[in-house]
C-alpha cells in the first residue's frame, strides 16, 4: 500500500500533458458551476438535482484522472510493474 501512495505522490508532482491539464481545468469549472447552481436558494426539480450531482461526480473523476496522467516513462513503468500481477 505504501508503494501505491508513493507512486500517486510522484504522479501528482510530475508534469501533466497539456491536453490533460486543459481537461482538468474545464472539468473543475463545470463542477464549480454545477455546485453554485445547487446551492442557490431556489427551488429545483428533483431530476435536476440528481443530474447536477452526477455532473459534479463525473467532473471530479475527470479532474483527478487528468491530474494523475503523466508523460514520465519511469513512472509509467513503475505503475505497470506494481499492477501487472494484480498485487497492490
Amino acid at each position: 500500500m505504501d508503494k501505491i501512495f508513493k507512486i500517486l505522490a510522484a504522479r501528482i508532482k510530475s508534469k501533466t500533458p497539456k491536453l490533460f491539464a486543459e481537461i482538468a481545468t474545464y472539468a473543475a469549472i463545470i463542477a464549480a458551476t454545477a455546485s453554485i447552481i445547487l446551492i442557490l436558494p431556489i427551488s429545483l426539480p428533483a431530476w435536476l438535482i440528481s443530474v447536477l450531482g452526477l455532473i459534479i461526480s463525473a467532473s471530479a473523476g475527470f479532474t483527478t484522472t487528468s491530474i494523475l496522467t503523466t508523460d514520465n516513462p519511469n513512472l509509467i513503468n513503475q505503475t505497470n510493474k506494481l499492477f501487472k500481477n494484480g498485487k497492490s
